[in-house]
């Protein structure tokens, strides 16, 4: 189905059409709080066929704006506060599905981080950083080319 997102302020009205694909038995609109010091936003969570999607939203008085899409396949989509500088960041937990893995068992998670004007995707430096120390699969002698 498809949604609007409605805000009110001060008499006026304010709309945005969210993402198709919703289904109202599965989708949940939440006040997402990272820190008292940050306004906070608007959280639109929706889980389909075993994975969860959240949209999140900014209201600036005036505006209505898209500022996180988020995807997990796990599916876990949660905020904890991971650095300790007491502003929570955006965890989403995957399942790794990348070559010589077992997506049953193997899982991440990509974190996003608000940084005053704009999230962004800081588990970049960490997945190198595992992807460099994690030995390339070699073939065996006994593998037939």
């Amino acid at each position: 189905c498809s949604a609007i997102l409605k805000v009110g302020s001060l008499g006026k009205t304010y709309t945005v059409p969210l993402k198709e694909g919703f289904n109202a038995d599965t989708t949940y609109l939440k006040k997402l709080s990272l820190s008292d010091k940050i306004k906070p936003f608007i959280a639109v969570d929706a889980t389909m066929n075993k994975n969860k999607n959240r949209w999140v939203y900014s209201f600036d008085g005036h505006q209505i704006k898209e500022e996180l899409v988020v995807f997990s396949n796990f599916p876990l989509i949660y905020e904890k506060d991971m650095d300790h500088d007491g502003v929570n960041e955006i965890l989403a937990k995957l399942k790794d599905d990348r070559p010589g893995r077992d997506p049953n068992k193997d899982t991440y998670e990509r974190t996003y981080k608000w940084k005053g004007t704009k999230f962004y995707d800081s588990t970049d430096d960490w997945l190198k950083k595992i992807e460099s120390n994690t030995p390339k699969p070699q073939p065996s002698s006994e593998d037939e080319f």
